[in-house]
């Protein structure tokens, strides 16, 4: 059985014959370490999070591998390079990661689940909260374990996703209900337990796309755009459903808003089955190539924007020119701008040198934003290896 570290939840015999002492003294190193990880992160953590926590000391959900709270808390599992903005706490077994995005304001129980892709650096959103995100994590894994586990295998897993929905308030008919048979029936039910869950509608949408219902591919990806605005592969999706319709005008113009994007929060065009002609490829870089294609029929994209020079006569995908970039919008005083372009050069950037300008300019660039918390954790990123 996978997870032999598991604590067993607090509510079984063996937790009984535990002293009040003994229980006590381990929920007060929980709460202890939470509230360290809290201040680090300078974040509060959901609720459900906790609870997960008080049961397990590596929980267990699905395909999710939850670290323990004190790799979470020695940023362990963090690496130079990465989004400042995401902070890991479980892997897949095979070395992607699922981590908290703390790129946008809310209370503990809104904060996004993101999903990091190790082969492309990409992240998208899995969850639109904690509680939305483990919805997700057990219909993942009830529909994988079907493939990948033996019947005594399945049984053992469903009965240990059974104890998580008890400990953390997962409904009852997400654990007991028939597993997804096919990927369609996932999302469409990852969607009806979440759903602003971005990633999952934009695969229904695909689904619809590919199948001729347009319509319903639209609302799919307008829903999955406003569920989770910084999050660029509806747009792109959006994009090509108005394409589909002649409505190229209104394509372009959502392209363009997909390339004024940080490039990190964004996938590949191969993951939505929408056409079996689509060539694989960053979706950014897919908008792109789709912008210099069709941007002189129309005046959606003003032609002396600073990056759409860059995009048709430069080197998108080199970290200098974006830092470069950054420089000139912040002279012009666009600083959101500026600080867009300094996370795409570090997103880029694959040399020392580059990646420590890119911190060093990225840093500033949040101290002088107020934004504490991403400034913190680029100086802590910078020093890793």
């Amino acid at each position: 059985m996978r997870g032999t570290n598991r604590r067993q939840p607090l509510s079984t015999p063996s937790r009984y014959l535990l002293n009040i002492i003994e229980l006590k003294r381990q929920m007060a190193m929980i709460d202890r370490d939470f509230t360290k990880i809290e201040k680090h992160w300078r974040a509060v953590l959901p609720a459900t999070f906790r609870k997960l926590y008080s049961a397990y000391d590596e929980p267990l959900v699905g395909v999710c591998e939850f670290f323990s709270l004190s790799t979470i808390l020695n940023d362990q599992e963090r690496w130079r390079g990465m989004l400042p903005q995401f902070h890991p706490f479980a892997e897949d077994g095979d070395e992607n990661f699922y981590g908290f995005y703390l790129g946008k304001n809310g209370d503990s129980e809104s904060i996004p689940v993101l999903f990091w892709n190790h082969e492309y650096d990409h992240y998208y959103p899995v969850g639109s909260d904690f509680d939305g995100f483990l919805r997700y994590a057990v219909h993942e894994g009830r529909f994988l374990m079907q493939d990948r586990f033996e019947e005594d295998e399945i049984e053992e897993e469903e009965y240990h996703m059974r104890q998580v929905a008890g400990v953390t308030g997962i409904p009852d008919t997400i654990v007991l209900e028939i597993p997804p048979r096919n990927e369609r029936e996932l999302y469409e039910k990852i969607v009806h337990s979440d759903p602003q869950n971005a990633f999952a509608l934009c695969q229904l949408g695909s689904w619809f796309y590919s199948s001729g219902d347009v319509q319903r591919a639209t609302d799919c990806f307008v829903r999955a755009s406003e569920a989770a605005p910084w999050y660029a592969d509806p747009i792109y999706l959006l994009g090509e459903a108005y394409k589909s319709t002649g409505d190229l005008e209104r394509a372009v113009g959502l392209w363009w808003q997909v390339v004024q994007m940080p490039i990190a929060l964004s996938s590949r065009t191969a993951i939505f089955a929408i056409r079996t002609d689509i060539v694989d490829c960053e979706v950014y870089e897919a908008c792109t190539n789709l912008l210099i294609e069709n941007v002189a029929e129309n005046e959606v994209v003003p032609k002396n924007a600073l990056l759409w020079q860059l995009l048709k006569k430069g080197d998108p995908f080199s970290p200098i020119p974006r830092l470069e970039l950054a420089t000139k919008f912040a002279e012009n005083g666009d600083n959101a701008s500026a600080g867009r372009e300094l996370l795409n050069a570090l997103t880029l950037a694959t040399e020392d040198e580059d990646i420590a300008t890119s911190y060093h300019q990225l840093k500033s660039y949040y101290t002088d934003s107020g934004k504490e918390r991403d400034a913190a954790f680029c100086s802590i990123d910078s020093e890793l290896e």
